[in-house]
Protein backbone atom coordinates (compact mmCIF):
# COMPACT_ATOMS: atom_id res chain seq x y z
CA UNK A 1 0.00 0.00 0.00
CA UNK A 2 1.14 3.54 -0.70
CA UNK A 3 2.86 5.71 1.88
CA UNK A 4 0.85 8.73 3.09
CA UNK A 5 2.30 11.59 5.13
CA UNK A 6 0.55 12.53 8.34
CA UNK A 7 0.47 12.12 12.12
CA UNK A 8 -0.13 8.76 13.77
CA UNK A 9 -2.81 9.01 16.48
CA UNK A 10 -4.19 6.45 18.93
CA UNK A 11 -7.77 6.43 17.69
CA UNK A 12 -10.33 8.35 15.64
CA UNK A 13 -11.51 11.44 17.57
CA UNK A 14 -15.21 10.55 17.28
CA UNK A 15 -17.73 9.83 20.03
CA UNK A 16 -20.36 7.10 19.73
CA UNK A 17 -19.77 6.30 16.05
CA UNK A 18 -22.64 4.29 14.55
CA UNK A 19 -23.00 2.91 11.04
CA UNK A 20 -26.10 4.18 9.24
CA UNK A 21 -25.74 2.22 6.01
CA UNK A 22 -23.34 0.79 3.43
CA UNK A 23 -23.70 2.87 0.27
CA UNK A 24 -21.57 0.87 -2.18
CA UNK A 25 -20.80 -2.85 -1.85
CA UNK A 26 -18.83 -5.39 -3.89
CA UNK A 27 -17.85 -8.51 -1.99
CA UNK A 28 -18.02 -6.29 1.05
CA UNK A 29 -18.60 -2.58 1.75
CA UNK A 30 -16.67 0.01 -0.31
CA UNK A 31 -18.40 3.17 0.92
CA UNK A 32 -20.22 3.46 4.24
CA UNK A 33 -22.04 6.23 6.08
CA UNK A 34 -21.58 6.72 9.86
CA UNK A 35 -22.83 9.21 12.43
CA UNK A 36 -21.42 10.14 15.82
CA UNK A 37 -23.42 10.85 18.96
CA UNK A 38 -23.70 14.53 18.03
CA UNK A 39 -25.23 13.87 14.62
CA UNK A 40 -22.11 14.60 12.58
CA UNK A 41 -21.83 12.55 9.37
CA UNK A 42 -18.75 10.61 8.20
CA UNK A 43 -17.89 8.56 5.14
CA UNK A 44 -15.66 5.48 5.19
CA UNK A 45 -14.16 4.97 1.71
CA UNK A 46 -12.20 1.79 0.87
CA UNK A 47 -9.07 2.55 -1.19
CA UNK A 48 -6.50 -0.28 -0.86
CA UNK A 49 -5.49 -3.56 0.78
CA UNK A 50 -2.58 -5.93 1.39
CA UNK A 51 -2.37 -9.43 2.90
CA UNK A 52 -3.20 -8.15 6.37
CA UNK A 53 -5.07 -4.84 6.20
CA UNK A 54 -7.81 -3.01 4.34
CA UNK A 55 -7.20 0.72 4.00
CA UNK A 56 -10.00 3.26 4.39
CA UNK A 57 -10.18 7.02 4.14
CA UNK A 58 -12.54 8.67 6.65
CA UNK A 59 -13.82 12.24 6.54
CA UNK A 60 -16.69 14.37 7.78
CA UNK A 61 -19.35 15.30 5.24
CA UNK A 62 -22.29 17.72 5.38
CA UNK A 63 -25.64 15.94 5.20
CA UNK A 64 -26.85 18.27 2.42
CA UNK A 65 -23.95 17.21 0.21
CA UNK A 66 -24.50 13.54 1.05
CA UNK A 67 -28.12 13.84 -0.10
CA UNK A 68 -27.00 15.53 -3.31
CA UNK A 69 -24.62 12.62 -3.95
CA UNK A 70 -27.26 9.98 -3.22
CA UNK A 71 -29.73 11.76 -5.53
CA UNK A 72 -27.18 11.60 -8.35
CA UNK A 73 -26.67 15.34 -8.64
CA UNK A 74 -22.97 15.48 -7.70
CA UNK A 75 -20.12 12.93 -7.91
CA UNK A 76 -18.39 11.48 -4.87
CA UNK A 77 -15.38 13.71 -5.61
CA UNK A 78 -17.52 16.75 -4.67
CA UNK A 79 -17.82 15.29 -1.16
CA UNK A 80 -14.08 14.63 -0.88
CA UNK A 81 -12.29 17.13 1.43
CA UNK A 82 -10.91 20.22 -0.27
CA UNK A 83 -7.27 21.25 -0.23
CA UNK A 84 -5.99 21.80 3.32
CA UNK A 85 -8.84 19.87 4.97
CA UNK A 86 -8.29 17.09 7.50
CA UNK A 87 -9.20 13.45 6.94
CA UNK A 88 -8.09 10.13 8.39
CA UNK A 89 -6.41 7.10 6.84
CA UNK A 90 -7.02 3.88 8.78
CA UNK A 91 -5.71 0.36 8.25
CA UNK A 92 -8.02 -2.38 9.57
CA UNK A 93 -6.88 -5.99 9.86
CA UNK A 94 -8.88 -9.15 9.27
CA UNK A 95 -10.05 -9.17 12.87
CA UNK A 96 -11.57 -5.68 12.40
CA UNK A 97 -8.90 -4.09 14.59
CA UNK A 98 -7.34 -0.74 13.74
CA UNK A 99 -3.66 -1.41 13.13
CA UNK A 100 -2.91 2.23 12.22
CA UNK A 101 -4.78 5.54 12.43
CA UNK A 102 -3.27 8.48 10.55
CA UNK A 103 -4.40 12.09 10.70
CA UNK A 104 -3.58 13.60 7.32
CA UNK A 105 -4.69 16.20 4.77
CA UNK A 106 -6.43 15.87 1.43
CA UNK A 107 -3.31 17.27 -0.30
CA UNK A 108 -1.33 14.19 0.80
CA UNK A 109 -3.77 11.62 -0.61
CA UNK A 110 -2.54 9.90 -3.82
CA UNK A 111 -4.62 10.62 -6.91
CA UNK A 112 -5.63 6.99 -7.36
CA UNK A 113 -7.00 6.95 -3.79
CA UNK A 114 -9.36 9.81 -4.62
CA UNK A 115 -12.79 9.26 -6.23
CA UNK A 116 -13.04 9.60 -10.01
CA UNK A 117 -14.62 12.85 -11.28
CA UNK A 118 -17.50 10.90 -12.85
CA UNK A 119 -18.16 8.59 -9.88
CA UNK A 120 -21.88 9.32 -9.42
CA UNK A 121 -24.15 7.24 -7.19
CA UNK A 122 -25.86 4.70 -9.48
CA UNK A 123 -26.83 2.01 -7.02
CA UNK A 124 -29.96 0.97 -5.15
CA UNK A 125 -30.82 3.64 -2.62
CA UNK A 126 -30.88 2.29 0.96
CA UNK A 127 -34.33 2.56 2.53
CA UNK A 128 -33.05 4.80 5.32
CA UNK A 129 -32.59 7.66 2.82
CA UNK A 130 -35.83 7.29 0.87
CA UNK A 131 -37.62 10.14 2.66
CA UNK A 132 -34.71 12.53 2.28
CA UNK A 133 -33.67 12.01 -1.30
CA UNK A 134 -35.45 13.53 -4.26
CA UNK A 135 -33.40 14.04 -7.43
CA UNK A 136 -34.90 17.47 -7.88
CA UNK A 137 -34.75 18.56 -4.23
CA UNK A 138 -31.84 20.94 -4.64
CA UNK A 139 -33.18 22.75 -7.70
CA UNK A 140 -36.69 22.62 -6.30
CA UNK A 141 -35.48 24.19 -3.07
CA UNK A 142 -33.68 26.94 -4.98
CA UNK A 143 -36.78 27.66 -7.06
CA UNK A 144 -38.98 27.87 -3.98
CA UNK A 145 -36.57 30.37 -2.42
CA UNK A 146 -36.07 32.35 -5.63
CA UNK A 147 -37.04 35.89 -6.54
CA UNK A 148 -38.58 36.24 -10.00
CA UNK A 149 -37.63 39.39 -11.85
CA UNK A 150 -39.65 40.47 -14.87
CA UNK A 151 -38.01 43.15 -17.02
CA UNK A 152 -39.98 44.91 -19.75
CA UNK A 153 -39.13 47.83 -22.03
CA UNK A 154 -40.63 51.12 -20.94
CA UNK A 155 -41.71 51.92 -24.51
CA UNK A 156 -42.32 50.18 -27.84
CA UNK A 157 -39.56 52.07 -29.60
CA UNK A 158 -37.47 48.94 -30.22
CA UNK A 159 -40.38 46.56 -30.88
CA UNK A 160 -40.53 45.38 -27.24
CA UNK A 161 -36.88 44.32 -27.16
CA UNK A 162 -34.60 45.18 -24.24
CA UNK A 163 -31.06 46.52 -24.46
CA UNK A 164 -28.35 44.16 -23.26
CA UNK A 165 -26.78 46.91 -21.15
CA UNK A 166 -30.08 47.46 -19.32
CA UNK A 167 -30.40 43.74 -18.57
CA UNK A 168 -26.77 43.55 -17.47
CA UNK A 169 -27.25 46.51 -15.13
CA UNK A 170 -30.28 44.86 -13.49
CA UNK A 171 -28.33 41.75 -12.51
CA UNK A 172 -25.12 43.59 -11.67
CA UNK A 173 -26.99 46.03 -9.43
CA UNK A 174 -28.94 43.32 -7.61
CA UNK A 175 -25.70 41.39 -7.12
CA UNK A 176 -23.96 44.43 -5.61
CA UNK A 177 -26.87 45.29 -3.31
CA UNK A 178 -27.29 41.66 -2.20
CA UNK A 179 -23.56 41.32 -1.45
CA UNK A 180 -23.43 44.43 0.73
CA UNK A 181 -26.59 43.39 2.58
CA UNK A 182 -25.29 39.88 3.29
CA UNK A 183 -21.82 41.07 4.35
CA UNK A 184 -23.28 43.59 6.81
CA UNK A 185 -25.65 41.03 8.39
CA UNK A 186 -23.06 38.25 8.63
CA UNK A 187 -20.58 40.61 10.31
CA UNK A 188 -23.28 41.72 12.74
CA UNK A 189 -24.18 38.12 13.62
CA UNK A 190 -20.60 36.90 14.01
CA UNK A 191 -19.35 39.93 15.91
CA UNK A 192 -21.52 38.80 18.85
CA UNK A 193 -19.80 35.40 18.96
CA UNK A 194 -16.33 35.66 17.43
CA UNK A 195 -13.36 37.90 18.12
CA UNK A 196 -11.11 36.68 15.29
CA UNK A 197 -11.62 39.45 12.74
CA UNK A 198 -9.98 37.47 9.92
CA UNK A 199 -12.39 34.61 10.49
CA UNK A 200 -15.34 37.01 10.50
CA UNK A 201 -14.19 38.63 7.26
CA UNK A 202 -13.55 35.28 5.55
CA UNK A 203 -17.04 33.98 6.31
CA UNK A 204 -18.65 37.31 5.38
CA UNK A 205 -16.79 37.47 2.05
CA UNK A 206 -17.68 33.87 1.21
CA UNK A 207 -21.39 34.28 1.93
CA UNK A 208 -21.68 37.68 0.26
CA UNK A 209 -20.20 36.60 -3.08
CA UNK A 210 -22.50 37.65 -5.96
CA UNK A 211 -21.78 34.23 -7.51
CA UNK A 212 -24.05 32.70 -4.84
CA UNK A 213 -26.98 34.04 -6.86
CA UNK A 214 -27.92 31.35 -9.40
CA UNK A 215 -30.37 31.55 -12.31
CA UNK A 216 -33.00 28.87 -11.72
CA UNK A 217 -35.64 29.98 -14.22
CA UNK A 218 -35.56 31.83 -17.54
CA UNK A 219 -38.35 32.83 -19.93
CA UNK A 220 -36.96 34.86 -22.83
CA UNK A 221 -40.37 35.80 -24.25
CA UNK A 222 -40.84 38.40 -21.52
CA UNK A 223 -37.37 38.21 -19.99
CA UNK A 224 -38.67 36.68 -16.81
CA UNK A 225 -35.79 35.37 -14.67
CA UNK A 226 -35.69 33.47 -11.38
CA UNK A 227 -32.62 33.97 -9.18
CA UNK A 228 -31.86 32.12 -5.97
CA UNK A 229 -29.08 32.09 -3.37
CA UNK A 230 -27.08 28.86 -3.29
CA UNK A 231 -26.77 27.67 0.32
CA UNK A 232 -24.68 24.52 -0.23
CA UNK A 233 -21.63 25.33 -2.34
CA UNK A 234 -20.13 27.84 0.05
CA UNK A 235 -16.39 27.98 0.74
CA UNK A 236 -15.98 29.08 4.34
CA UNK A 237 -13.77 27.99 7.20
CA UNK A 238 -16.44 27.83 9.88
CA UNK A 239 -20.16 28.23 10.21
CA UNK A 240 -22.07 29.62 13.15
CA UNK A 241 -25.59 28.20 13.56
CA UNK A 242 -27.15 31.67 13.30
CA UNK A 243 -25.19 32.34 10.10
CA UNK A 244 -26.21 28.93 8.75
CA UNK A 245 -29.88 29.79 9.27
CA UNK A 246 -29.39 33.25 7.78
CA UNK A 247 -27.63 31.83 4.68
CA UNK A 248 -30.55 29.49 3.95
CA UNK A 249 -33.20 32.21 4.22
CA UNK A 250 -31.09 35.13 3.06
CA UNK A 251 -33.06 35.91 -0.09
CA UNK A 252 -36.34 36.09 1.83
CA UNK A 253 -34.77 38.46 4.35
CA UNK A 254 -33.21 40.53 1.56
CA UNK A 255 -36.66 40.75 -0.04
CA UNK A 256 -38.27 41.87 3.23
CA UNK A 257 -35.58 44.37 4.25
CA UNK A 258 -34.53 45.84 0.90
CA UNK A 259 -37.00 45.15 -1.92
CA UNK A 260 -40.31 45.32 -0.06
CA UNK A 261 -40.25 49.08 0.45
CA UNK A 262 -42.17 51.97 -1.01
CA UNK A 263 -39.29 54.27 -1.88
CA UNK A 264 -41.69 57.13 -2.62
CA UNK A 265 -43.06 56.96 0.94
CA UNK A 266 -41.58 59.33 3.49
CA UNK A 267 -42.53 56.88 6.26
CA UNK A 268 -40.65 53.96 4.61
CA UNK A 269 -37.64 56.16 3.89
CA UNK A 270 -37.46 57.29 7.53
CA UNK A 271 -37.60 53.66 8.72
CA UNK A 272 -34.73 52.72 6.39
CA UNK A 273 -32.65 55.69 7.53
CA UNK A 274 -33.15 54.68 11.17
CA UNK A 275 -32.40 51.00 10.49
CA UNK A 276 -29.32 51.68 8.34
CA UNK A 277 -27.95 54.73 10.10
CA UNK A 278 -24.52 54.35 8.46
CA UNK A 279 -24.89 56.47 5.33
CA UNK A 280 -22.14 54.70 3.37
CA UNK A 281 -23.67 51.29 4.06
CA UNK A 282 -27.13 52.56 3.12
CA UNK A 283 -25.81 53.80 -0.20
CA UNK A 284 -24.08 50.50 -0.97
CA UNK A 285 -27.27 48.52 -0.35
CA UNK A 286 -29.93 50.80 -1.81
CA UNK A 287 -28.25 52.88 -4.51
CA UNK A 288 -28.04 49.91 -6.96
CA UNK A 289 -31.76 49.16 -6.46
CA UNK A 290 -32.79 52.77 -6.99
CA UNK A 291 -30.68 52.89 -10.18
CA UNK A 292 -32.73 49.97 -11.52
CA UNK A 293 -36.05 51.55 -10.54
CA UNK A 294 -35.14 54.94 -12.04
CA UNK A 295 -33.88 53.50 -15.34
CA UNK A 296 -36.14 55.16 -17.93
CA UNK A 297 -35.60 52.33 -20.45
CA UNK A 298 -37.19 49.52 -18.45
CA UNK A 299 -39.98 48.58 -16.07
CA UNK A 300 -39.25 46.04 -13.35
CA UNK A 301 -41.52 43.71 -11.40
CA UNK A 302 -40.23 41.37 -8.65
CA UNK A 303 -42.15 38.49 -7.08
CA UNK A 304 -41.46 35.44 -4.93
CA UNK A 305 -42.27 31.81 -5.75
CA UNK A 306 -45.78 31.85 -4.26
CA UNK A 307 -46.48 35.43 -5.39
CA UNK A 308 -47.34 36.39 -1.84
CA UNK A 309 -44.83 39.14 -2.58
CA UNK A 310 -45.20 40.91 -5.91
CA UNK A 311 -44.07 44.44 -6.46
CA UNK A 312 -43.88 46.83 -9.40
CA UNK A 313 -41.80 49.95 -8.90
CA UNK A 314 -42.41 53.51 -10.01
CA UNK A 315 -39.76 56.17 -10.47
CA UNK A 316 -38.62 57.50 -7.09
CA UNK A 317 -39.04 61.25 -6.50
CA UNK A 318 -35.77 63.15 -6.18
CA UNK A 319 -36.69 64.50 -2.75
CA UNK A 320 -37.07 60.99 -1.32
CA UNK A 321 -34.00 59.64 -3.10
CA UNK A 322 -31.85 62.50 -1.79
CA UNK A 323 -33.19 61.90 1.69
CA UNK A 324 -32.30 58.19 1.60
CA UNK A 325 -29.05 58.68 -0.30
CA UNK A 326 -27.74 62.20 0.37
CA UNK A 327 -25.47 63.52 -2.33
CA UNK A 328 -22.07 64.84 -1.27
CA UNK A 329 -21.81 68.60 -1.23
CA UNK A 330 -19.12 70.41 -3.22
CA UNK A 331 -17.42 71.23 0.07
CA UNK A 332 -17.29 67.54 1.04
CA UNK A 333 -15.87 66.67 -2.36
CA UNK A 334 -13.19 69.34 -2.05
CA UNK A 335 -12.21 68.09 1.39
CA UNK A 336 -11.78 64.52 0.15
CA UNK A 337 -8.31 64.32 -1.35
CA UNK A 338 -7.18 60.82 -2.30
CA UNK A 339 -3.49 61.76 -2.17
CA UNK A 340 -3.67 62.61 1.54
CA UNK A 341 -3.74 60.22 4.49
CA UNK A 342 -6.48 60.94 7.00
CA UNK A 343 -5.22 61.27 10.56
CA UNK A 344 -7.19 61.73 13.78
CA UNK A 345 -5.87 64.15 16.39
CA UNK A 346 -7.03 63.96 20.01
CA UNK A 347 -6.67 66.95 22.32
CA UNK A 348 -5.43 66.10 25.83
CA UNK A 349 -7.31 68.47 28.11
CA UNK A 350 -6.11 69.34 31.60
CA UNK A 351 -9.12 68.64 33.86
CA UNK A 352 -7.56 70.66 36.68
CA UNK A 353 -7.93 73.90 34.73
CA UNK A 354 -10.91 75.72 33.32
CA UNK A 355 -10.68 75.21 29.58
CA UNK A 356 -13.17 78.00 28.99
CA UNK A 357 -10.49 80.45 30.11
CA UNK A 358 -7.99 81.08 27.34
CA UNK A 359 -7.43 79.07 24.23
CA UNK A 360 -7.86 75.33 24.05
CA UNK A 361 -5.08 75.31 21.44
CA UNK A 362 -1.83 76.72 22.85
CA UNK A 363 1.15 77.46 20.65
CA UNK A 364 2.89 74.25 21.69
CA UNK A 365 0.44 71.90 19.98
CA UNK A 366 2.71 68.87 20.43
CA UNK A 367 2.02 69.08 24.15
CA UNK A 368 -1.74 68.50 23.84
CA UNK A 369 -2.22 66.58 20.60
CA UNK A 370 -2.12 62.81 20.40
CA UNK A 371 -2.16 61.53 16.85
CA UNK A 372 -3.52 58.21 15.71
CA UNK A 373 -3.89 56.69 12.27
CA UNK A 374 -7.44 56.38 10.98
CA UNK A 375 -7.69 52.69 11.93
CA UNK A 376 -7.15 53.12 15.69
CA UNK A 377 -9.02 55.02 18.41
CA UNK A 378 -8.81 55.45 22.22
CA UNK A 379 -11.32 53.71 24.48
CA UNK A 380 -11.81 54.39 28.19
CA UNK A 381 -14.02 52.80 30.86
CA UNK A 382 -14.25 54.30 34.37
CA UNK A 383 -16.88 52.07 36.01
CA UNK A 384 -18.34 48.58 36.06
CA UNK A 385 -22.00 48.64 35.12
CA UNK A 386 -23.95 46.33 37.45
CA UNK A 387 -27.68 46.25 36.57
CA UNK A 388 -28.28 43.34 38.97
CA UNK A 389 -26.98 45.41 41.89
CA UNK A 390 -28.87 48.53 40.89
CA UNK A 391 -25.74 50.68 40.86
CA UNK A 392 -22.41 51.09 39.09
CA UNK A 393 -19.00 50.43 40.65
CA UNK A 394 -16.40 53.18 40.02
CA UNK A 395 -12.93 51.96 39.12
CA UNK A 396 -9.83 53.00 41.05
CA UNK A 397 -8.40 54.14 37.72
CA UNK A 398 -9.95 54.13 34.24
CA UNK A 399 -9.29 51.28 31.82
CA UNK A 400 -7.55 52.79 28.81
CA UNK A 401 -7.47 50.67 25.66
CA UNK A 402 -6.51 51.30 22.06
CA UNK A 403 -9.32 50.06 19.83
CA UNK A 404 -8.94 49.19 16.17
CA UNK A 405 -11.14 49.57 13.12
CA UNK A 406 -10.68 47.28 10.13
CA UNK A 407 -12.88 46.72 7.07
CA UNK A 408 -16.08 47.91 8.70
CA UNK A 409 -15.50 46.19 12.07
CA UNK A 410 -14.50 47.61 15.48
CA UNK A 411 -12.31 45.55 17.83
CA UNK A 412 -11.25 45.78 21.50
CA UNK A 413 -8.88 43.54 23.42
CA UNK A 414 -8.18 43.87 27.16
CA UNK A 415 -5.60 41.22 28.05
CA UNK A 416 -5.61 41.47 31.90
CA UNK A 417 -9.19 40.14 31.93
CA UNK A 418 -9.07 38.18 28.69
CA UNK A 419 -11.81 40.30 27.10
CA UNK A 420 -11.98 40.39 23.30
CA UNK A 421 -14.91 42.21 21.71
CA UNK A 422 -15.92 43.01 18.14
CA UNK A 423 -18.89 44.98 16.77
CA UNK A 424 -20.13 46.84 13.73
CA UNK A 425 -20.23 50.25 15.46
CA UNK A 426 -18.67 51.99 18.47
CA UNK A 427 -21.86 52.16 20.52
CA UNK A 428 -22.36 48.43 20.18
CA UNK A 429 -18.68 47.89 21.00
CA UNK A 430 -18.98 49.86 24.25
CA UNK A 431 -22.17 48.05 25.25
CA UNK A 432 -20.57 44.63 24.67
CA UNK A 433 -17.42 45.56 26.55
CA UNK A 434 -19.45 46.81 29.53
CA UNK A 435 -21.52 43.63 29.48
CA UNK A 436 -18.44 41.38 29.36
CA UNK A 437 -16.77 43.33 32.16
CA UNK A 438 -19.91 43.19 34.31
CA UNK A 439 -20.31 39.43 33.82
CA UNK A 440 -16.67 38.81 34.77
CA UNK A 441 -17.03 40.94 37.87
CA UNK A 442 -20.16 39.05 38.95
CA UNK A 443 -18.21 35.80 38.55
CA UNK A 444 -15.37 37.32 40.60
CA UNK A 445 -17.54 38.39 43.53
CA UNK A 446 -19.34 35.06 43.28
CA UNK A 447 -16.16 33.19 44.16
CA UNK A 448 -14.19 32.86 40.89
CA UNK A 449 -10.57 33.88 41.47
CA UNK A 450 -9.04 33.52 38.01
CA UNK A 451 -8.97 37.30 37.57
CA UNK A 452 -8.55 38.24 41.24
CA UNK A 453 -5.33 40.31 40.85
CA UNK A 454 -6.74 42.17 37.87
CA UNK A 455 -9.97 43.08 39.68
CA UNK A 456 -8.15 44.03 42.89
CA UNK A 457 -6.15 46.51 40.84
CA UNK A 458 -9.24 47.89 39.10
CA UNK A 459 -11.43 48.38 42.15
CA UNK A 460 -8.60 49.14 44.58
CA UNK A 461 -9.23 46.28 47.01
Amino acid sequence: MKKISGHIIKSLPFEGLERISNLIEFEGPLLSHYKDRFGNNYLYYWVDQDKINNRWLVWEVAEDFLILYLSGQVPLLTLFPRSGKVLYCIDIDNEIKYSKVLLTYSDFIPDDYQPEPDAYFKFDLPVVYKDKVDISDYLKGLKERALYINVEPASGRYKRTIGIEDIWNVFESIGKSFSEYVEFNVKSILSERLTDKNRILNVANSLSSPNRLRIVYLNLNSFHVGISADHLNIDHTSMDRSVENFSQEVLAQYKNDVLDNDFSSTEDINILIHKYSNEDLRKKIFNPIIDIINNDNIKVNIADYTKTFEKSYSRIPKIERDKLLPAKSKRDTQLTKPDQELMVAYVIADKSTDQTQGSLFPKDMNRVLYFKSADTFPFEIDKIIQPSLGKDLPLASPIKIEGTFDDGMFFLSYEPLGIEISATNKKQLEERFNKALGELYEAYIGGAIIYQPAFQKLIGN
